[in-house]
């Protein structure tokens, strides 16, 4: 048998009883339903509208205190007593009573705490069921938060992109642990915003030539990279002197190596001497040379105006009377020129001086093999004295020679005598 005591709480109140009895595997049993119930101080006596039985007949459709499925006790001097016999019971049981006051004009009964509703928004006295749960919670009593992965009323929204989908909360979706490579906000749906990417999306998409092929998970340029930059995600600068796509173009003549551009190859201090244009790979038209290609070769080069178009000296020398790199300077003779002509004439004269000398010699000994041959004729001949006369560029003299030791005039001498003697 239970047996419930209810002391008055309000003056001029009558308590409206119905109840059952609920297993804890939550499987609803009435196990009170049709068994003996009795009560005291029952409202108007032999009444069967307010009968004890009326809280075991298992209606509870109409629960009005004078509709006739509720026991309805009076309760304004003495205790309300009502009690069921159930006989026998081998298990725990919950009890659900409905009451019903007359100043309050209300239904209730449910015991109102947490493990019953405190994640209800709308509960039904009646069943002690919860229609609506908070955000994050279901059930009949909305004991039981969301799997993982759900969140919202009734548990109907999936959760984000969240790193960890164990940090999603079930009330409210957010993801506590933060968001996946890719995607952004408090629930982590949001996808990154243009040329940003990764965790949270905190990172920033380099030069992507389509800053919409960035891709937001990885931050690759899915396309390629603008002019002057290179790598998977195109952040590196082209390195010296290189530039373009792909950085694959090669910087001209610029003055200073380093300020050509690594997008356009734009030379941006000017260009060396000798090349013009905005890419310094110009060389200077025929006939002008130095920076800016404004400076006119000479005319006095060997060919007019043929040189050099950086240093700007002329090509093949110059022209007679001219000297110089740049063919400007005339040719006089100086101090050191003098000396030097006359050093170059000295030895001239000197060399020439010298040959004459050998011819002379030369000639000089010819002249006397020539005259021995001839004084041997003449001493095959007549034995006299010979005179030679001997002439060339050295002067002329005459020489007597004898053929022999003895006296040319003693043979004449001799030859005549032998004449007359005869």
């Amino acid at each position: 048998m239970i047996l419930f005591n209810y002391q008055s709480l309000f003056n001029n109140a009558m308590l409206v009883l119905c109840y059952s009895f609920v297993t804890l595997c939550q499987a609803y049993e009435n196990i009170a339903l049709n068994k003996t119930a009795y009560q005291k101080n029952q409202y108007e006596k032999g009444n069967n509208t307010f009968d004890a039985s009326n809280a075991v007949d298992g209606l509870k459709s109409d629960l009005r205190w004078s509709g006739g499925q509720c026991a309805v006790s009076a309760t304004s001097k003495e205790t309300a007593t009502w009690w069921v016999d159930l006989g026998s019971i081998n298990s725990i049981h919950h009890i659900t009573i409905y009451y019903r006051t007359e100043n309050q004009n209300e239904i209730s009964g449910c015991p109102i705490h947490e493990s019953y509703f405190g994640n209800c928004l709308v509960s039904n006295t009646m069943t002690c069921q919860c229609s609506k749960c908070k955000p994050g919670f279901f059930g009949r009593r909305c004991e039981f938060e969301c799997d993982v992965g759900h969140y919202g009323y009734n548990c109907n929204e999936t959760c984000g992109h969240c790193i960890d989908p164990r940090q999603c909360s079930n009330v409210k979706g957010t993801c506590l642990s933060g968001c996946k490579a890719g995607y952004s906000g408090q629930t982590c749906k949001e996808d990154c915003i243009v040329s940003q990417y990764g965790y949270n999306c905190n990172e920033t998409c380099g030069h992507c030539k389509d800053p919409i092929q960035c891709s937001a998970v990885t931050g690759t340029c899915l396309t390629r990279c603008n002019a002057g930059y290179v790598g998977r995600l195109c952040k590196e600068e082209c390195v010296f002197g290189h530039y373009g796509y792909n950085c694959n173009e090669t910087c001209g003549h610029c003055k200073d190596p380093i300020q050509c551009s690594t997008v356009s190859g734009t030379c941006l201090t000017g260009c060396k001497a000798g090349y013009v244009g905005r890419l310094c790979k110009e060389v200077c038209v025929f006939g002008y040379y130095g920076h800016g290609c404004i400076k006119e070769c000479s005319k006095f080069c060997n060919r007019s105006r043929d040189c050099n178009p950086v240093s700007g000296f002329c090509n093949g020398g110059c022209r007679n009377g001219k000297k110089g790199g740049y063919c400007q300077e005339d040719r006089s003779l100086s101090g050191r020129t003098i000396e030097f002509y006359c050093f170059i004439g000295a030895l001239g004269l000197s060399t020439i001086v010298i040959v004459v000398l050998i011819i002379c010699i030369i000639l000089k000994r010819r002249n006397n093999k020539h005259q021995e041959r001839g004084h041997e004729q003449l001493r095959n001949t007549v034995d006299i004295p010979v005179a030679y006369h001997v002439g060339g560029a050295c002067g002329e003299y005459i020489e007597f020679r004898e053929g022999n030791t003895d006296n040319p005039y003693d043979r004449i001498q001799e030859r005549s005598n032998v004449r007359y003697n005869k």
